[in-house]
């Protein structure tokens, strides 16, 4: 459905960031604030998800490596069920 309305991995970083107030790039590059982990976790689960993106997809584009993609995918599934990320979930 995603792909339909034209999203794509950096598409949906932007659509992420807003929610955390960052912007696409601040969520792509390293580190391991507490939002900035938040949000990685929320984009991995999404993109898998949602948009069909491999793990070693991932793992390549936000240069972590696939058992990291992995565990983020965990965070962001359990972050989902979560107020106010169930709603992001609901209107993608």
């Amino acid at each position: 459905r995603l792909q339909r309305e034209g999203y794509d991995l950096d598409r949906l970083c932007e659509r992420v960031g807003k929610l955390f107030g960052m912007k696409p790039e601040e969520i792509m590059e390293k580190g391991k604030g507490k939002d900035k982990v938040k949000a990685r976790s929320l984009l991995c689960y999404l993109a898998t998800d949602r948009l069909g993106i491999s793990q070693c997809e991932l793992a390549r584009r936000l240069k972590i490596t696939q058992p990291a993609v992995s565990h983020a995918i965990r965070r962001g599934k359990e972050l989902i069920e979560q107020k106010p990320y169930s709603s992001l979930y609901r209107n993608l």
